[in-house]
């Protein structure tokens, strides 16, 4: 992936942040600390790139709500899932970008319970924020 950020630059760290944002922003801070381009640069392509991505999945829970809730899998857990959200509400999307293999189902699932778009948002840029271009930066540093 390294390869691939430095020979297409802004643009892979873009495409891969839709994905894989963490790892992204650690090496486009390191490449950034190369030289190759500069940080502020960096973190807008990547935070672009996350964005685009948790939209995409924000989006499919929007549209796929109904099969989601058929699924086997949200009946056995559905019941548990919405009363976490009761309790803790759509800012569980701040912490669940830090948490392993949470970031994207959170996000599918607040899509599904039909979180407004501008909320989902809000809540995004600050999670994306405090979390890649926090990460981006640190490694840049060092």
């Amino acid at each position: 992936m390294e390869e691939f950020i430095i020979r297409y630059g802004l643009a892979a760290i873009a495409l891969v942040a839709t994905v894989e944002s963490d790892l992204v922003f650690i090496l486009a801070g390191v490449v950034a600390h190369l030289g190759l381009f500069n940080l502020p640069t960096a973190a807008l392509a990547g935070g672009a790139g996350a964005f685009a991505g948790d939209c995409v999945w924000f989006f499919v829970g929007r549209s796929r709500a109904g099969t989601i809730r058929n699924s086997r899998a949200y009946r056995r857990v559905g019941a548990r899932v919405e009363g976490l959200a009761d309790r803790f509400g759509a800012w569980q999307l701040i912490p669940a970008r830090f948490i392993f293999e949470t970031r994207a189902v959170s996000i599918l699932f607040w899509g599904m319970r039909g979180l407004s778009f501008w909320r989902f948002a809000a809540i995004d840029f600050l999670g994306l924020s405090a979390g890649g271009d926090g990460v981006l930066a640190r490694s840049a540093i060092y």
